[in-house]
């Protein structure tokens, strides 16, 4: 009934990995990894409202970093149009 032989360290090791690879499952096909990709839809009104206000935020904050620097364009414009005047 029971094998009751006597095995050496490599067989053992070799037999576990062996068993080891036969166990080992693909995470990218169980459905806990699937359903990982997937994202569901919230047609909430107060979901959406954050995600408005979350893009208002990031607009503004992105509008005032580049209107600091419209000035120093401009000043970069005119000085590169009047030096290219004196070159001609």
């Amino acid at each position: 009934m029971y094998n009751n032989k006597t095995y050496s360290p490599e067989e053992v090791q070799s037999r576990l990995k062996e068993i080891r690879g036969n166990l080992k499952i693909n995470r990218k096909n169980t459905t806990v990894y699937k359903r990982s990709l997937l994202s569901a839809t919230d047609e909430r009104i107060s979901a959406q409202s954050i995600g408005y206000v979350g893009v208002a935020v990031l607009i503004i904050i992105s509008g005032l970093i580049i209107s600091m620097d419209v000035p120093r364009v401009i000043t970069w414009m005119r000085e590169f149009i009047k030096n290219r005047r004196d070159k001609t």
